[in-house]
């Protein structure tokens, strides 16, 4: 069994992260994980959650990025693949990681943003940080600036 991991943001490289994550999931013995880290709810990171607007706008996010990620998942078992889409609310760095480790992948894909270096020192890179803690080799998609 092949397990392939895909971090996904819904952002402009999301459908080619998928679609390499796609052609290294074997169809017959594969298994595709599509990882998305949702932003935590105030509540579970220790905060207050606020007036019941900040809550129903909370759930209208989670409900949608569901609905997306569950999307994404349809087109690749009209490929013949086993996938499980994920989402998983928590703080973006520590949750890719733990879910990388935790899925025994053996293959991860990301993207690259490109972003700029003083954006990558204040925030720091879910990209590095898959590399440095992932337990198998990890494909980086590059953005491609047009």
């Amino acid at each position: 069994m092949v397990n392939v991991v895909a971090l996904v943001d819904f952002s402009d490289i999301t459908d080619e992260v998928v679609q390499v994550a796609a052609r290294l999931t074997p169809a017959a013995e594969g298994h595709l994980y599509l990882v998305h880290v949702a932003s935590a709810e105030p509540e579970f990171v220790g905060y207050d959650v606020g007036p019941q607007a900040v809550r129903n706008s909370i759930a209208r996010q989670y409900h949608q990025e569901h609905q997306q990620l569950e999307a994404m998942a349809a087109g690749a078992r009209e490929k013949g693949l086993t996938v499980t889409p994920l989402l998983v609310p928590g703080m973006l760095l520590e949750k890719a990681v733990e879910e990388t480790t935790r899925l025994e992948p053996d293959w991860v894909v990301v993207g690259s943003h490109g972003h700029r270096a003083l954006y990558e020192l204040l925030v720091g890179s879910v990209t590095e940080a898959i590399l440095r803690a992932a337990p198998c080799p990890v494909v980086v998609v590059p953005v491609r600036r047009g």
